[in-house]
């Protein structure tokens, strides 16, 4: 039987309610995580509570947890209550205009985390030194995003830590395997038709896609240096490309697999390859997991 556990500003109500759905969506990056929470309220029980924005939810079965999220949406309809958590606080939003001057990534990472209470986890990491940084009317964590995604990493937010980990060295990892009978229902593979870019243009840099032919991306950043405009063009373009061959379906729920961990499938024909994940929907009360995957680029 399935038992899942709600902890509310801190205090365990399992007991105190009837969750209708409990559903967790882990992301490699680009998207913050998230819960979908709606319990049963016939009679008003959530009252109890006066639930508001910013307030703790963390949902846990077995040995899984959801982290500390913290509500952003609050929506009440005649017997229920529904609720999204980020986890982030409202305030993070909010936009700055800075600039820095001769300052390594590290010290960008850790400078914004600090600011946010949060703890900094590094996995593979580079410490590039920059000569000028600017953030300009962006929120800390977009600009941070965008300054990962620059240099081939990836940034997120859980537990009330800031990860960044190195893209290539996580899809280096050994991927668990699955067999086509593991599936639940039908699965989705699609060889997408969609828009790539065969060179991304930095200033006067050009790389060229090893893979691709198409339009020039132009990258949106500033660099100092030929091998700054190098990383940033060739980063910037797998990003964009990385998307072609995607991969999505249905297990039983296993808490084991996670958002950047790698999967390799079997049995699917066609569909068969090494997979990076990167979003997994943890759906504790149907006791299944969504994987959606895409295959590695080669370079």
């Amino acid at each position: 039987m399935i038992v899942i556990k709600l902890i509310y500003e801190g205090k365990d109500i399992t007991n105190d309610v009837s969750i209708r759905l409990a559903k967790i969506i882990d992301r490699a990056g680009e998207k913050l995580d998230s819960i979908e929470l709606e319990v049963n309220n016939p009679e008003n029980e959530w009252s109890t509570w006066r639930p508001e924005k910013n307030h703790q939810v963390i949902i846990e079965e077995g040995g899984f947890s959801s982290g500390v999220m913290y509500i952003h949406s609050i929506k009440q309809l005649k017997d229920t209550m529904k609720m999204i958590c980020l986890p982030i606080k409202e305030e993070s939003k909010e936009k700055y205009t800075k600039s820095w001057e001769d300052v390594t990534l590290l010290e960008l990472l850790h400078e914004i985390a600090n600011k946010h209470k949060l703890k900094l986890k590094t996995y593979s990491l580079t410490n590039y030194r920059y000569r000028f940084v600017s953030q300009v009317e962006q929120s800390d964590f977009l600009f941070l995003h965008h300054r990962c995604l620059l240099e081939g990493y990836v940034m997120k937010i859980t537990d009330n830590a800031l990860v960044v980990y190195d893209e290539h060295w996580m899809e280096e990892q050994n991927p668990t395997v699955i067999q086509r009978q593991e599936v639940i229902g039908d699965f989705d593979y699609r060889m997408y038709a969609r828009q790539v870019y065969g060179s991304a243009k930095l200033g006067e840099y050009i790389f060229y896609s090893p893979d691709h032919k198409g339009p020039t991306l132009l990258v949106d950043a500033m660099a100092s240096s030929i091998g700054e405009a190098e990383r940033f063009s060739k980063n910037s373009l797998r990003a964009s490309n990385k998307y072609e061959n995607k991969m999505q379906f249905s297990i039983k729920f296993n808490p084991g697999i996670a958002a950047g961990c790698m999967v390799e499938t079997q049995g699917f024909g066609l569909a068969d390859n090494l997979y990076y994940v990167y979003i997994v929907e943890q759906n504790l009360t149907k006791d299944q997991t969504i994987l959606v995957l895409r295959t590695v680029p080669r370079w």
